[in-house]
């Protein structure tokens, strides 16, 4: 018996966007208002990492106990949704694929990975 495809999931950061530049910003940003000076090179010393992790271990970094990690958190996603819809660009080929799913009327989803604890 041959599969039938009849959907595709796709993950946003770095399937369909290019983001990290994004991401780094909103770090800074987000950590800024904290009191938390990154700077591009500690961004990128935590890349790959789940954001809950980052901002754990940056609090760690600077000792700061005392700030919500989920109020963080929350304002780096915040940070990282603006500067998305402000600039946010497709990776080469995205485009054409979706418009390709769309004509084959395959359904498309957005997937990610959530640290649920």
């Amino acid at each position: 018996m041959q599969a039938t495809l009849k959907a595709v999931i796709f993950d946003m950061d770095g399937v369909l966007i290019e983001s990290e530049h994004l991401w780094r910003r909103a770090m800074i940003m987000g950590f800024g208002e904290y009191g938390m000076a990154l700077s591009e090179d500690d961004c990128r010393k935590t890349m790959g990492l789940r954001i809950g992790d980052v901002i754990d271990q940056w609090l760690a970094h600077f000792n700061l106990s005392t700030i919500s990690s989920k109020k963080l958190e929350n304002r780096i996603m915040e940070l990282l949704l603006a500067y998305i819809e402000e600039s946010g660009t497709f990776i080469q080929g995205i485009p054409a694929l979706l418009a390709f799913c769309r004509e084959k009327h395959l359904k498309i989803g957005l997937a990610t990975l959530k640290n649920l604890t």
